[in-house]
C-alpha cells in the first residue's frame, strides 16, 4: 500500500505536487521506505511546517531545536487540495521575509560548528550572534556564554547528536522559507548557502 492509498487519497493531489513528491507518496509502498527515506521524509516535515506556518495553518513555528508534530499538521491539504489552494491566506509578506532570516541564521549557526571542548566561543561566531541579535534575528534574552540557546545551552557546547538535529532542522526550515520568498520556483533546487551572511 502507497502511503497515499493508506491516506486515503485517490485522485485530486498529483498535479499540485513535484515530481520527487508524486513518486514517493503515489508510486512507492511504505513497506519499500528504506531507512534513509524514512529519515529524509521525518525532516521534510520541518519544511511543510514552515510552508504551513506561512499559509496561517499554524499559530507560530517550534523553536529552532525542537521538531515538528506531524499530527499538528495533518493531511488535511493532500486529501481536498483545491479546497485548501482556494481558501489559504498567506502572512505579510514581511513576516515571511523575517522567517527566512531567523532560518538561514539558525542554519549558518548549526553549520559553524558546536566547538565541543572548547571553553570560549571563536570571537567569529560571537560577532555574528551579536550582529544577529541587534537585528532582531534573535531573542537577545537566549543567548548564554555568547552564544545561541538550544537544548538548554549554547550550541557551541552540544553533543554530536543535538547538533546533527539542529542542523536538519535548521536545512529544512530555511529551504522552505526561501522558497517561499522566491529563491526559486522549485522547492528542491533553492539554495541554501549561507556562509556568506554572516562570516563577514
Amino acid at each position: 500500500m502507497t502511503w497515499a492509498e493508506a491516506q486515503g487519497i485517490v485522485e485530486g493531489v498529483e498535479e499540485h505536487l513535484h515530481p520527487i513528491e508524486r513518486q514517493l507518496l503515489f508510486d512507492k509502498k511504505v513497506g519499500d521506505w528504506d531507512a534513509g527515506l524514512r529519515r529524509d521524509v521525518h525532516w521534510l516535515i520541518e519544511g511543510q511546517a514552515m510552508v504551513r506556518w506561512a499559509l496561517d495553518g499554524l499559530a507560530e513555528l517550534p523553536p529552532p531545536d525542537l521538531t515538528t508534530n506531524p499530527g499538528e499538521l495533518g493531511p488535511g491539504p493532500l486529501i481536498t487540495p483545491n479546497s485548501f489552494i482556494d481558501t489559504a491566506m498567506l502572512r505579510p509578506e514581511a513576516e515571511i521575509e523575517r522567517a527566512a532570516e531567523v532560518a538561514a541564521f539558525w542554519l549558518w549557526r548549526a553549520r559553524a560548528g558546536p566547538f565541543r571542548g572548547k571553553r570560549l566561543l571563536p570571537p567569529h561566531v560571537r560577532e555574528a550572534v551579536d550582529r544577529a541579535a541587534s537585528e532582531g534575528v534573535i531573542d537577545p534574552t537566549m543567548i548564554i556564554d555568547g552564544d545561541v540557546v538550544a537544548f538548554g545551552g549554547p550550541v557551541f557546547q552540544l553533543e554530536e547528536d543535538l547538533h546533527e538535529i539542529l542542523t536538519s532542522i535548521a536545512t529544512e526550515r530555511c529551504r522552505a522559507a526561501r522558497w517561499l520568498v522566491g529563491f526559486d520556483e522549485d522547492f528542491y533546487e533553492v539554495s541554501i548557502e549561507t556562509q556568506t551572511l554572516f562570516d563577514s
